[in-house]
């Protein structure tokens, strides 16, 4: 960096900072109203206004407002009270993160001292302050969900679509584009970006979850499509609780974990006189009277023998055997939390939970286990002081499903996935109006891919040589593998060796933040503040690590820092509130790369050598991101919004880190330290009406345009052929989401979303150059747009709640059998994502354009039920069924190019039913299971 051009940076970073006083997530919101005379229409200076067992509270100023800052989300009871007044109580307050609470209070006046009046409060369904479209769920919608993953809940918001994979997309976005943000720090492994399999979080430690999309705030960065901003629970000080839930597995066979499967299910036609070709396709003779699959001697089989086995799932590898109940191996998701105040110790209190999980794959293998441990302590020595430590520990064993590897899972590599978490939040109140946060984290995410029944190690080599790829890729590791290569049959399925993959990656990323947020007055509320990062990734990769083999290795370590400061005013008036933020971002990747990224070197003329070019320091990114939104109220119950920004984010470190070595052999992948951050300018338009007393109705379009997106570039320099990742992919987005919502009555409450969108771009992914144009195919490489892999034209959604009151219904049997009944509902459909059909060469040689065909529609409708037993004051006892895509509809992901259908390969395939129906291909068939919930509270 020049000596202006690093100036002109810390200028920038000490007006931010100078201004006013926050890389700050909103974790906290606030309560503003004013107190007056119920007769007069006085106000009413001096009065109290607490919140109910709670150390919050204040007093009205001279024209009877008050403002409280800094609650954690929840539902609050809060009180006003005055000298010669009944004190009055509103019940049920919804307090929301980044959100401004506005309640007033009117009260009568009381000679002598009277009971309170208690006034039920009810959730506003038009909020002011919002300039941006935003999506918030807290703990009352998680915990009767359908679902296991809170990132469930998410893919059933407006403007997300899921892809084939099942990675979630928000509003024409790349999978990764989304922040994931948990009591203000950002988890995200950037090294991949996988989104939520990073977190391993328990929906049950969920108290608010914001989703927040359009132009959203300058406190957020390293985001180009949206925010997921997580606070967690807290203990109360005032009662302990306790909570333990058992979900069953699928208790439902599965169709494809059989020999022969698709002769013992009616999700396949099987036409008569035709089964031996919808047997399993790799299959063992035997002639009569021979023993090779018995002890007794066998007559011929005309048939054959499949050489499918059902896998036995009784024992985790690096995690020992599943504990056993009455002999048999433990099955299902086991989550418990506990929390209240810690004895003997005045003003601390905890949240502990747990999740622990063994899962057997629908799929003809696999399997799925999670070990999450999670606590939270909260402790206020004064009441102006607030000290919060969590701590998580989140283990994930698994192994995915492989079709080629049907007839072989244990040659398949297992994963591990590994999320330990440390945070320190200092709060400190400096007066009513204004309070700092320090926070001190640590984040630690480890994926490792291996086989356990093969050994590998690199450790025995000498120094010189395993810290060397070139080195290494020369030598012989006959001695310290024995993986084999991979070998398939006719059909393309594995029938010997391995399939060769070998992965440790670790990341660590210790952050420090600092935040401060004053309310000036009662217009305008500042905040600002700084991050640093600094990150440490480790990475010990090998592809094909058999003996002789070319081995691909990847072995490094890097020290990225990233620096980063904001400020925001949000200026709160009678006729608009506007959010108006500037915010500037620093990286620095610590790496080199070749000054020409796509001139590696050179071959000399006189020697033939070849000459590596010279490698020198990448430039760290520096952005500034200006971020406006605002908010017309035009009524209590209706109010329009517009926002626009700039969003950066920094492609991956795998985009960055992968090696950069073009004399490997093959067309290497090469990565790129000097690659540019990815851009995003996004605009966006709305409004949201209350239509009627529980209803309410919003409408937002929006505009995207982004550019400098990571891709992956072919390049041929003599006698070398690689591929380089750069930033020469682009993309547009528009579209409109509606959201119609029912606030909670007697017995309903739900929310139905409809997004309409067109996502195109010259390419989906960042490595959709390496894939798809390289070498003779580099002239098909796009140059125009074309609808993106993840377009989803139309997405609908309806999450539907049916609840009966306590003591709803006649009395039976002694009891009210329809009392406490509840049934939630979660109905998804889609119309289908986009492929490139694939047309029989002719004489006219036709061009197929890319992605212009259409797979078949998405739909699926998932039900919890859910019956209450109140067994006394303190305990209830809740027994639950769930069902997932409940009609058992065949949803297809991946199509053949011939048909666009998932298992029809068009009447040219020379591929096996077998190898054709791929139940990975289709997403889940119906699955039931079944649980219990048991829940203690008692005040303490």
């Amino acid at each position: 960096m020049s000596i202006a051009k690093r100036k002109l940076a810390w200028i920038i970073v000490i007006l931010l900072w100078a201004t006013s006083s926050v890389l700050w997530a909103g974790t906290t919101g606030k309560i503003v109203g004013i107190v007056t005379d119920k007769q007069t229409g006085e106000p009413l200076p001096g009065a109290n206004v607490i919140i109910e067992r709670k150390p919050y509270g204040a007093a009205t100023d001279l024209e009877g407002a008050f403002l409280i800052m800094n609650i954690p989300p929840g539902y609050y009871d809060i009180s006003a009270q005055m000298i010669g007044y009944q004190k009055l109580i509103k019940e049920n307050i919804m307090v929301m993160a980044d959100r401004t609470v506005i309640i007033n209070f009117e009260l009568e006046s009381a000679t002598l001292e009277t009971e309170a009046i208690v006034v039920q409060a009810e959730r506003p369904m038009v909020r002011r302050d919002e300039t941006n479209k935003a999506a918030i769920l807290d703990f009352e919608v998680f915990q009767d969900m359908p679902i296991q993953e809170f990132d469930e809940a998410v893919a059933a918001q407006v403007g997300i679509v899921t892809d084939e994979a099942g990675d979630l997309h928000l509003r024409g976005g790349r999978a990764g584009e989304i922040a994931y943000l948990i009591d203000g720090i950002l988890v995200q492994d950037p090294f991949y970006k996988s989104g939520a399999a990073d977190i391993n979080l328990d929906k049950y430690l969920i108290q608010e979850l914001q989703l927040q999309t359009g132009a959203f705030g300058a406190e957020y960065g390293q985001a180009m499509s949206g925010v997921i901003n997580i606070v967690t629970r807290e203990g109360d000080q005032n009662k302990y609780s306790f909570r333990m839930e058992y979900e069953s597995p699928q208790i439902n066979n599965s169709p494809y974990r059989k020999v022969d499967w698709m002769l013992h299910s009616d999700m396949v036609d099987v036409p008569p006189g035709q089964e031996d070709a919808y047997r399993d396709s790799w299959r063992f003779y035997a002639q009569p009277g021979d023993t090779t699959f018995s002890t007794t001697p066998t007559p011929y089989d005309p048939i054959g023998v499949s050489q499918y086995k059902v896998p036995r799932f009784e024992s985790i590898p690096k995690a020992g055997d599943l504990p056993r109940l009455f002999g048999n191996p433990v099955y299902g998701f086991f989550t418990s939390n506990f929390s209240g105040p810690i004895p003997f110790v005045k003003k601390l209190s905890f949240f502990a939970s747990s999740r622990y999980s063994n899962i057997y794959s629908y799929l003809p293998f696999g399997y799925d286990s999670r070990r999450d441990y999670n606590v939270k302590f909260t402790y206020r020595p004064l009441n102006v002081l607030k000290i919060n430590a969590s701590i998580q520990r989140s283990r994930r064993y698994y192994k995915p499903y492989s079709h080629l590897w049907k007839y072989r899972p244990f040659a398949l590599e297992d994963r591990q996935n590994i999320v330990n978490r440390e945070t320190l939040e200092i709060t400190h109140t400096i007066n009513p109006n204004s309070f700092y946060t320090l926070r001190l984290s640590r984040y630690y995410h480890r994926f490792y891919r291996f086989n356990p029944n093969r050994k590998f190690k690199i450790s025995d080599y000498p120094e010189e040589i395993w810290s060397d790829p070139q080195k290494l890729d020369s030598v012989i590791v006959a001695d310290n593998s024995d993986w084999e290569k991979g070998t398939r049959n006719s059909d393309g399925f594995y029938v010997r060796g391995d399939r060769g993959r070998y992965e440790d990656n670790k990341l660590t990323t210790y952050a420090a933040k600092i935040d401060y947020v004053n309310q000036l007055n009662r217009r305008h509320e500042i905040k600002s503040g700084f991050e640093y990062k600094y990150h440490t990734v480790d990475r010990d990769r090998w592809r094909y690590p058999w003996p002789g083999s070319a081995h691909y290795v990847e072995i490094f370590t890097y020290h990225p820092e990233e620096f980063s400061t904001y400020i925001q005013d949000k200026m709160e008036y009678e006729r608009f509130v506007l959010n108006l933020g500037l915010r500037y971002d620093y990286f620095d990747p610590h790496a080199t790369m070749w000054e020409d990224i796509y001139t590696p070197g050179y071959l000399d003329d006189d020697t033939g050598e070849w000459i590596p070019a010279k490698e020198v320091p990448a430039k760290p990114k520096q952005h500034i991101s200006p971020r406006i939104g605002i908010a017309y109220p035009v009524t209590e119950k209706m109010v329009f919004h517009s926002s626009y920004g700039h969003f950066y984010e920094n492609p991956s470190f795998y985009n960055m880190y992968k090696h950069h070595d073009v004399t490997v052999g093959g067309i290497p992948l090469v990565g790129n330290p000097s690659i540019k951050s990815q851009k995003t300018v996004q605009y966006e338009f709305g409004v949201k009406v209350q239509i009627a007393s529980n209803w309410s109705f919003d409408v937002n379009a929006y505009f995207k345009d982004i550019t400098n997106l990571a891709a992956s570039t072919y390049r041929l320099v003599f006698p070398y052929n690689f591929t380089v990742f750069d930033n020469s992919d682009y993309a547009s987005v528009k579209g409109i989401d509606f959201t119609l919502e029912k606030r909670m009555g007697r017995f309903f409450t739900g929310v139905l979303n409809y997004s309409i969108s067109v996502a195109r771009g010259n390419e989906s992914s960042a490595s959709d150059g390496y894939n798809n144009y390289r070498g003779v195919d580099v002239t098909l490489r796009p140059n125009r747009e074309y609808y993106l892999d993840f377009d989803r034209r139309h997405d609908i959604s309806m999450n539907a709640i049916f609840k009966t009151p306590k003591n709803f219904g006649p009395r039976l049997f002694g009891s009210k059998i329809f009392a406490s009944w509840n049934l939630n509902l979660l109905i998804q459909a889609a119309s289908g994502l986009p492929y490139t059909p694939f047309v029989e060469e002719s004489a006219e040689n036709v061009f197929v354009e890319r992605n212009t065909g259409r797979k078949p529609w998405y739909s699926q409708v998932d039900l919890r039920l859910q019956k209450t037993t109140k067994l006394t004051s303190s305990i209830s006892l809740s027994g639950f069924l769930i069902v997932k895509n409940l009609f058992n509809r065949l949803n297809e992901n991946y199509v053949w190019s011939r048909t666009g259908r998932a298992w029809d390969a068009g009447p040219t395939s020379s591929y096996s039913q077998d190898r054709i129906h791929n139940p990975a291909n289709v997403s889940i068939l119906r699955q039931i299971s079944f649980g219990f919930r048991f829940l203690f509270s008692k005040p303490r």
